[in-house]
C-alpha cells in the first residue's frame, strides 16, 4: 500500500476569534492560499504514515499562517482492502 499514490482527504479544523474580520478579507485566513500551500507539500512529499501527514500539515499551517490552534485529520477513501 506504501508503494501505491493514494488519494488523501484532509481535514482541517481552524480554532481562532474571527469576530474581528469585520467582513474584511485581510484579517481572516485565505483558504485558498492555505489549500494550495497543503496540497504542494503533500504532494512533494513521501510519506510511510498518516499521523505523520496530519502532524506535518498541522506544523505548516502555524508556521506559514500564524495560527495557534488546528486540528488536523487524514483519510484515505480508496484504501487498499488486506494490504500489507
Amino acid at each position: 500500500e506504501q508503494y501505491i499514490n493514494q488519494q488523501l482527504l484532509i481535514d482541517i479544523s481552524i480554532d481562532s476569534n474571527f469576530s474581528t474580520c469585520q467582513e474584511d478579507l485581510s484579517r481572516t485566513i485565505d483558504y485558498a492560499a492555505l489549500c494550495e500551500s497543503v496540497t504542494q507539500y503533500v504532494e512533494s512529499k513521501s510519506f510511510q504514515l498518516i499521523e505523520t501527514v496530519a502532524n506535518e500539515v498541522a506544523d505548516l499551517i502555524k508556521k506559514q499562517f500564524k495560527i495557534n490552534q488546528v486540528a488536523v485529520g487524514i483519510s484515505k477513501p480508496h484504501a487498499i482492502k488486506n494490504a500489507e
